[in-house]
């Protein structure tokens, strides 16, 4: 499992992390506080606010999938959204 905080400022920011997050063949998980929802869901991440800081969970290594595969989702967000 991959942890990160990430920031989302602005609606843009929510749907590009959202089409990100859509071509991770795992579950992206997004909490704050004690509010968890999946990161894939653009209404889920737009209940959190803009400008909040949340913890970014890529269980990718639960799922089977390549380190190589993972690297590719997960940079994308590292990238764009990382604290």
């Amino acid at each position: 499992m991959e942890e990160m905080k990430i920031r989302l400022t602005k609606a843009d920011d929510v749907r590009e992390f959202v089409r990100a997050a859509r071509k991770c063949e795992f579950d992206v998980d997004i909490s704050y506080e004690r509010a968890v929802v999946d990161g894939k869901s653009i209404i889920g991440n737009f209940c959190f606010g803009s400008g909040s800081p949340a913890d970014c969970k890529l269980p990718w290594r639960k799922s089977g999938i390549s380190a190589e595969h993972a690297e590719v989702c997960g940079g994308s967000i590292k990238e764009r959204f990382v604290l």
